[in-house]
C-alpha cells in the first residue's frame, strides 16, 4: 500500500539550529536513531499508529514539516507540528535567553557563541522520558541504550516510506500489555523494571502522562503526579518535565554531571553547593533549564 504525506512550514521566534540540534542528537545515544544529516527524520507514534516526522530549515527562523505514513490526516499534522515544537523547543521564544541571559551571564553567553541556536532537545514524548528513566536505573549507558534497542526492536510498530522501513518508540497502548514473566528474558531486563514499564503504559493511555496535561500544572503538583508511578521519583519526575515535556525553567537538582559542568565553567576550585548553584542560576531567570542543557552539551569529558 502506497503512503500519503501532509506538510507545513513552523515559525521559529528567536535563534534556533536544526544542525546544531541533529548534532546533539547524532551524540546522544538514548535518542536510539541512526545518524542524522542535514534533516531530522525518525518515525514517532502519532494518534495511534507510526508516522515518519521529516524536519527540514530552509530558512533561519522557519523550519519545515512533512508527515508520512499509511494514512496522514489534519489531526496527525496537528499532533506532529506540536510534537516538533516541543521536541526542538521551539514553542518557546529563545531572543530573551540570547539577548538578557547570555548577557547577563559571560559563561552561558560563550557556549551560546559555541553552539548557535541550540535549543534544549527533548524526548518524543514525556511517556518516552519516563520508560528511559526507568530502563536506565541502575545501569550504565550503554546498558541502558542497548536495552532501549531491544524493547524498540520487539515492540516498536513500523512504518514503511520509500521502501524503508522506519521503527518508532512503543507507544503506552503497546507496553501497557507487557508481561514480567515473558518479557524479562526477552529483553533482558528486571521484572521489576517490566511491571514499571507496563504501570507507565496504563497511566499513558489514559492521557495521565500527556504533554499539555503536565505543563498546566505546577511543577510540584505535576511531580507528584508522576510520582505515583512506581519507580519514578523526584530524578525521574523532575526529568520528565524538562526533557519530555520541556519546562524551560526548572533547574536539576542532584545531578553530579551538572555540579561538575558548573565547577569547571565557572571556574571554581570546589563543587558548588546547591546554595551557590541556586544563586548563580538567579541570572538564568526564565530559562534556568536551557542554561543547565548548554552547561552539560559544553562541558568537556572528565579527566
Amino acid at each position: 500500500m502506497g503512503t500519503t504525506h501532509l506538510e507545513t512550514d513552523i515559525e521559529v521566534n528567536g535563534p534556533f539550529s536544526l544542525h546544531q540540534a541533529i548534532d546533539f542528537l547524532n551524540g546522544f545515544p538514548p535518542a536510539g536513531l541512526a545518524n542524522q544529516e542535514q534533516e531530522y527524520c525518525a518515525a514517532h507514534v502519532i494518534g495511534g499508529a507510526p508516522l515518519l516526522v521529516r524536519l527540514s530549515q530552509p530558512i533561519e527562523f522557519r523550519v519545515h514539516l512533512v508527515v508520512e505514513g499509511e494514512r496522514v490526516g489534519d489531526s496527525d499534522l496537528t499532533d506532529a507540528t506540536e510534537l516538533v515544537q516541543r521536541m526542538f523547543s521551539l514553542d518557546v521564544n529563545a531572543a530573551p535567553f540570547y539577548e538578557r541571559v547570555g548577557a547577563d551571564d559571560p559563561v552561558i553567553g560563550a557556549l551560546q557563541r559555541r553552539f548557535p541556536g541550540l535549543r534544549p532537545v527533548l524526548f518524543g514524548s514525556p511517556f518516552e522520558a519516563l520508560c528511559w528513566s526507568v530502563i536506565s536505573q541502575r545501569v550504565n549507558l550503554t546498558q541502558a541504550t542497548r536495552a532501549r534497542a531491544r524493547l524498540v526492536e520487539a515492540y516498536g510498530p513500523v512504518v514503511e516510506v520509500d521502501g524503508r522501513q522506519w521503527q518508532a518508540f512503543p507507544g503506552p497502548e503497546t507496553l501497557c500489555d507487557l508481561d514480567p514473566n515473558a518479557d524479562a528474558e526477552r529483553l533482558r531486563l528486571p521484572a521489576v523494571k517490566i511491571e514499571r514499564l507496563a504501570s507507565l503504559g496504563e497511566r499513558g493511555v489514559v492521557g495521565d502522562l500527556d504533554a499539555d496535561l503536565l505543563h498546566s500544572m505546577p511543577v510540584e503538583e505535576a511531580r507528584a503526579w508522576l510520582e505515583q508511578s512506581p519507580g519514578i521519583g523526584p530524578w525521574a519526575s523532575e526529568f520528565a518535565l524538562i526533557r519530555g515535556v520541556g519546562f524551560p525553567d526548572l533547574l536539576p537538582h542532584g545531578e553530579r554531571r551538572l555540579t561538575d559542568a558548573i565547577q569547571r565553567a565557572y571556574d571554581l576550585d570546589h563543587p558548588p553547593s546547591d546554595a551557590e548553584i541556586l544563586s548563580i542560576s538567579q541570572r538564568w531567570s526564565g530559562f534556568r533549564s536551557w542554561a543547565t542543557f548548554l552547561l552539560r552539551v559544553g562541558a568537556p569529558p572528565a579527566p
